[in-house]
Order: C-alpha cells, then structure tokens, then sequence
C-alpha cells in the first residue's frame, strides 16, 4: 500500500449472493459503535462523509460507524429450472416423448438457452480502519492475511443481519450465508482518507480467490472416484450399524464451516455439541463391545459430559482422565473449548476468531485421543477404524490468493499522491 503512514483506511468487501434480499434497492445500514483509539482529528461530520449518505446528521464525538452494508438489485439471466436435469437424464425422458413432443422440446431448449431473468442481490461491506490498525509491515502475504482478519469480522456482522432480516421478514429462506454462499471470487476496494476525505479519490482494487471451487469448465476431467466411494462406504456401514460415528461427523463439518465463515461463537457452540455427541456415542458403541449391561451403558451416555468423560469413558478405556490437568490432552480441551463453549451459551458472550481456532485444535487432539485408545483394545478396535476420516487442513483449502490488482488504480493512485506531494509547500 502506497498511501501515507497517517491515512486512515476504508476497505469495502463486495459479495455477489445467489438470492435476492427482500430490502429496498441500494438500502444500507451502518451501526454506530464506541469509537476505537487511532481517530484523533476525526469529526462527526467526518465519518458522515465517509458513509457517502444524503444530508447530513451528527454522529457523537464516542461513537464511529461500525459495519456499513449495503444492498443493490440486478436483473440477470440464468438457466431455467431443471434445465440441467433435463440435459443430464435425456435418456430417461426421451423414451417418453413422441415426435411432437420431441420437436416442442427441441425449441423450448433452443428458447431455455436464452436464460430467465432473475433478481440478485450484490453486498458492499465497509469496515473503517484507523492508521493504528494498519498493519506496519507492507508484505503482500501480511496485507492478504490482514484483509482477510478484516473480512471475516464483516462477514459475521452480515451473517447477523441476515438472521434479523429473516425473522423481521418472517420468511425462513433468508438467513446467514453458509459455506457453500460464498462466491469464489472477491473484489476488494481500499480508500486511504484522512479527515475531511471522502472515499474514492485513491482506490486500488483487488481480486482476491476466496474459495478453490470456481465453476468447472465444460472440458474439464471427470473427478477420481476415491472419495465418492469412501463417502458410499461411510453411509453404508452407517446404514448397517457399523459406522456410528456419522452424525458426529455432521456436527463437526458444520462447526467447521462457521470458523471460515467468521462465527467464532457458532464453531465453539458446535463444537462442544461435536464432543458430546462423540463421547456418548463411544460409551455406547464400545460399552456393547464390552459387554456392558444395558443399564449401564444408558447411565454412561445419558450422564453429565464431566461424569461421562471422568467415569464411563475413563472405564472404557482403563485409564484415569482428569480434566483439571491442563498438561493432558482432555484437561487442555475442559479449559480451552468446553470454556468458551459455556461462555458462549451461558454468558452470550462473542468469541473471537483466534479463540475458534485454538478451539478446533483442542477438538482435534481430543478426537485423536480417543481414536488412539479405542485402537488400543482388540474388542474396540473396530470403532477407530470409525473415526478415521481426517479434516481438510484450512490453510490448504481456504488460503487467500490475490488474482489481480487493477494497475490502472495503482498508478492513479501514485499519480495522485505526486501531484499533491509537488502542490504541497
């Protein structure tokens, strides 16, 4: 970044949603939140202009604008509904069609190619960073990192917004955005403004990849089947009682997409739900492959997690387990994950990101534990075969990728900045 030490920063996100918010076109919000250090020189009427809003209106000397979001309408086209299932199974419904109906079909495919125009809805996030928040060190791989710090803290402000639409709207199909929402591609804008700025007199825009699923091309080869068959085998043995450890999976796959979806308190929620579910899970399986009687395999899974894991799962295993020990792999998940999970419920508090991902890795060392000890018996040998599906690393499938920095901006910007600097005493 190119602009002086002092500037401050005004980093807007733009989202392209696969659905149309039931909002006014070109309707935006901004809360009004304590003011953070960093802002000295900055008026009301400063941060006003920022927003780019019509009129004018005082904000208070200890408040700032938090989040700005705002939502624009767009028309475009779009494949018809079951236009690829019609491609797809042909051979299922040509047999069906006669003559007639095979010519009225080949023109209304020639008329669906066309597309049906349909509403999107396009989000700006805006979040306001003072001079102090910058990072200090100019590195292409610590700004990425950084805007992407920014984004996620974006995100969760929409994905709160989204639930409070849905329920103000009272229509159940708006809602957070889940993994597979987010679009693949992310246009960045970054305004350096000092006071009395408004954004777009320096901007340099960014392209950065997000997620590693663009749309496939046309040509592209069919993928291995290695995972379709591991994934055909898990619901297999599931459906044959030999796999009971999918629902856990499910729990656990979700609490993961809430950390790359910036909900810090969603992850750590779901994935204390994950542990227990995989606790009681293990003393029920592995206390039948004990033969443990029925009474005491339900007062094992139907106990409290502290009891379950301390008692029952402890017996299971033929070890103590003590969840003051932080030293331990369990004592460090009670104090870390199980901690900021009942913070989370109990106290409502928020949980920031950098806590979610201690939280998942806490998760993980339990998860292998309790795999190492089931490998250790013959008799339950058989339920660590269960738990031997391993989670995609996140750094390796949702890093940051910068596709293209728009060079016209750049030098715009640096043109700026020499004009004023030789207009300047």
């Amino acid at each position: 970044m190119t602009e002086n030490a002092g500037d401050a920063k005004v980093v807007t996100y733009v989202l392209e949603l696969p659905f149309a918010l039931p909002v006014p076109d070109d309707w935006q919000s901004a809360p009004l939140l304590p003011r953070t250090p960093g802002w000295e020189g900055w008026t009301g009427e400063n941060f006003w202009a920022l927003l780019e809003w019509p009129g004018r209106k005082e904000i208070p000397a200890h408040l700032m604008p938090g989040t700005q979001i705002r939502v624009r309408r767009v028309a475009l086209r779009t494949a018809l509904p079951l236009r690829a299932a019609d491609e797809a199974f042909e051979d299922k419904i040509r047999p069906l069609l006669n003559r007639r109906e095979r010519a009225v079909k080949r023109l209304f495919r020639f008329r669906a190619d066309r597309g049906l125009r349909v509403m999107r809805s396009v989000v700006s996030l805006t979040t306001f960073v003072a001079p102090l928040d910058v990072p200090e060190d100019n590195l292409p791989e610590t700004e990425l990192e950084w805007l992407h710090i920014q984004f996620d803290r974006c995100l969760g402000d929409l994905n709160r917004f989204l639930t409070a639409l849905g329920l103000s709207a009272a229509d159940w199909r708006v809602g957070r955005l889940g993994a597979g929402q987010l679009p693949p591609l992310l246009p960045i804008i970054i305004d350096h403004v000092s006071p009395g700025d408004s954004p777009g007199r320096w901007p340099i825009h960014l392209l950065v990849s997000i997620r590693p699923d663009l749309p496939e091309p046309a040509n592209a080869d069919n993928p291995k089947p290695d995972p379709a068959w591991v994934a055909a085998g898990i619901v297999s043995g599931a459906n044959k009682g030999v796999e009971p450890y999918l629902e856990f999976f499910g729990l656990l796959q979700d609490a993961w997409a809430d950390s790359l979806l910036g909900e810090p308190s969603r992850c750590v929620i779901g994935l204390g739900t994950a542990v227990e579910v995989l606790v009681s899970t293990t003393i029920r399986e592995g206390g039948a492959r004990l033969g443990w009687s029925d009474e005491e395999i339900a007062k094992g899974s139907g106990a409290w997690l502290h009891e379950q894991v301390t008692k029952h799962l402890a017996r299971l295993f033929g070890k103590k387990i003590d969840l003051k020990d932080e030293s331990g792999v369990w004592g460090a998940w009670w104090s870390l994950a199980h901690g900021l999970r009942n913070v989370a419920v109990h106290d409502g508090r928020r949980i920031v990101l950098s806590d979610a991902v201690r939280a998942k890795e806490a998760t993980t060392a339990v998860i292998r534990e309790i795999r190492a000890d089931l490998a250790a018996d013959e008799k339950l040998a058989g339920l660590a075969k269960g738990l031997k599906i391993e989670f995609a690393d996140d750094e390796h499938d949702y890093t940051w990728k910068l596709v293209q920095v728009m060079p016209w901006s750049i030098r715009r910007a640096e043109h700026a900045q020499r004009r004023l600097e030789r207009l300047m005493p």
